[in-house]
């Protein structure tokens, strides 16, 4: 799962570098941080839950 995550957001800064928004030595420095192992966030590890499953989801949190 992890792999597939690290691809992803290869993949991701990949688009963002490609459309101009990143500049080359931040592209570079980030690919050079994901191929190296770094641990990948909590914030994409957590599961997506749908509002009414909120009470459920441990990382749901009180939108109110």
């Amino acid at each position: 799962m992890e792999s597939a995550q690290r691809e992803l957001i290869g993949v991701l800064l990949e688009v963002v570098y490609s459309r101009g928004l990143l500049p080359k030595t931040t592209y570079l420095n980030a690919m050079d941080l994901i191929h190296s192992g770094m641990k990948i966030p909590p914030f994409f590890r957590c599961p997506v839950c749908l509002p009414e499953e909120g009470s459920r989801c441990e990382c749901a949190q009180d939108t109110q």
